[in-house]
């Protein structure tokens, strides 16, 4: 039930009621808004992406479904961490066609799909910190206002 209404959200198109509805009491609340998901969660991080003004950036892990949205154009800074081993999904020809858009970097994490989630069976606790790592600073360079 949860993951039919994930996937509801990743195949609509936000209108801009929408969102302003989900970004208006985020940025009253916190100073910066990151979107950050995991899997299909990572889709919907890459689509609020689109939107100017409704965050400061995105950060999505393994989200495979972003081959669906490879021409989307983000407003907003973007980091993509994909799995060397996506049983769903190429992941060098994904990664190579948005390596070319403006505003997204992406790294590739060794393991496979899951690789950041101690509950799955991939877990690498390895590649989860250097992908935390990676996160972390990626964050701090948006508050910091560095490039």
């Amino acid at each position: 039930m949860v993951r039919k209404k994930l996937i509801n959200i990743v195949e609509m198109k936000l209108d801009l009621n929408r969102r302003n509805n989900l970004a208006q009491p985020l940025k009253k609340k916190y100073e910066t808004v990151v979107f950050w998901g995991y899997s299909v969660g990572a889709t919907v991080a890459w689509l609020c992406s689109e939107y100017d003004g409704i965050g400061a950036a995105a950060i999505g892990y393994y989200g495979s479904r972003i081959r669906d949205y490879t021409d989307l154009r983000p407003k907003m800074s973007v980091r993509l961490l994909f799995a060397e081993q996506e049983a769903s999904v190429d992941v060098h020809q994904l990664t190579e066609r948005l390596s070319c858009t403006s505003g997204v970097n992406i790294e590739m994490g060794e393991g496979a799909h899951g690789f950041a989630n101690p509950f799955s069976r991939f877990y690498h606790p390895e590649s989860e910190k250097r992908a935390l790592d990676w996160s972390f600073k990626f964050i701090e360079t948006i508050w910091t206002g560095e490039k």
